[in-house]
């Protein structure tokens, strides 16, 4: 899935935006048209139902509008902020509903893993222990991992969507491969003992 990708010109023209938003809710409506296509997008491919990912889309816009005078600008595009705030609206729909929550596996994101991964097992072990590791982790780590692999977001922006530094978003996310490998490795080597037994 592809995001918006704004240069440092475009953010410093974007952050003079917010602040005459803060200021006159009118102007809201240009950062509602630029970025409501792919808050909209990330928030369907979690609950997979277009009237509810369209209220929660709508949820995150009204909350960032109603928050929009306590936003700090921090040299990162604003999607950033209505991320982390959509992010929080989905969990606390899952929290709530306890509905079965998803994750976009998509191509480009499973071959970026299984480059990190330095993995040359097939794919259909690759999803299978992909799966296996995702159940085990927390609402945030899912979301790193989401937001990393399969949305191809930055570091530093991922650091600042869930509120933590971008060396911490690395070093999480490097932690996370390290346990798929672990349980990657160990599935193949029960797979190959099975196999030999044959």
């Amino acid at each position: 899935m592809e995001f918006t990708r704004i240069s440092d010109s475009e953010i410093s023209t974007e952050a003079r935006l917010i602040d005459q938003a803060k200021s006159d809710p009118r102007r809201f409506e240009v950062l509602y048209r630029r970025y409501h296509p792919e808050i909209y997008r990330y928030i369907y491919h979690k609950v997979r139902d277009e009237e509810q990912a369209g209220d929660l889309t709508s949820q995150v816009f009204i909350k960032a509008l109603s928050k929009l005078k306590k936003y700090q600008h921090r040299g990162l595009p604003f999607s950033a902020w209505l991320f982390r705030i959509a992010i929080n609206e989905v969990n606390q729909y899952f929290r709530q509903n306890k509905r079965t929550r998803f994750l976009t596996l998509e191509d480009a994101g499973l071959e970026q893993l299984q480059e990190t991964l330095d993995d040359t097992s097939d794919r259909e072990l690759m999803l299978e222990t992909l799966r296996d590791t995702l159940t085990g982790l927390s609402d945030a780590e899912v979301t790193l991992i989401d937001l990393r692999f399969f949305e191809n977001r930055p570091f530093k922006e991922i650091g600042d969507i869930l509120g933590i530094t971008e060396a911490n978003a690395k070093a999480k996310t490097y932690r996370i491969m390290k346990r798929m490998r672990t349980r990657m490795e160990n599935k193949m080597h029960h797979e190959q003992k099975i196999g030999h037994r044959h």
